[in-house]
């Protein structure tokens, strides 16, 4: 009989009004092998469990090894820059695109400098932020 070997623990907790799932790698060497594909495919399925047991849809966030949080501050930091750079040069200026989850960090980023404004502009996986200077 093969024994299977433990590569992580979970940890639940509350992030603003989200369920954050931290996934906690035992072999740290296994953090290369989860990228963002992964971790949207892994959220999209406990998302579809918690919807199927609660009977409603209740956000979940799925996160290894502080990935997303690394991922939120550089999209943040990206953000500002792009609302530096607008308000600087007075024209919009249009960001790579995103999924809607990076798409609506971007807008929460932006959304009390009075500098700027933020819409989502394309279609499908072309779909991304433009800011725009006030």
């Amino acid at each position: 009989r093969k024994q299977m070997q433990s590569i992580a623990e979970l940890r639940c907790g509350q992030f603003s009004t989200l369920q954050v799932i931290t996934i906690c790698l035992i072999d740290n060497n296994t953090v290369r092998h989860f990228h963002d594909t992964t971790l949207d495919a892994l959220q999209f399925l406990v998302s579809a469990i918690t919807v199927r047991t609660m009977g409603f849809r209740y956000p979940v966030i799925v996160d290894v090894e502080g990935y997303k949080n690394r991922q939120r501050e550089k999209l943040e930091s990206i953000a500002r820059n792009a609302a530096a750079k607008a308000s600087k040069q007075h024209r919009s200026v249009k960001l790579r695109p995103m999924t809607p989850y990076e798409r609506r960090i971007v807008h929460i980023a932006l959304r009390d400098d009075e500098r700027v404004e933020t819409a989502s502009e394309g279609e499908g996986s072309a779909r991304h932020v433009v800011v725009v200077p006030l």
